[in-house]
């Protein structure tokens, strides 16, 4: 389950949010691993 949310939420692209993956709707920015894994 965890690699599936990972993809899910990282990779895969949903229409619903025109097409773009859950986390760039969060505006952060990729390399800030406090941000993304806390």
């Amino acid at each position: 389950l965890p690699r599936w949310m990972h993809y899910y939420n990282w990779h895969r692209q949903h229409a619903g949010i025109d097409y773009q993956c859950p986390i760039n709707t969060l505006g952060i920015n990729m390399n800030n691993l406090l941000a993304l894994h806390s």
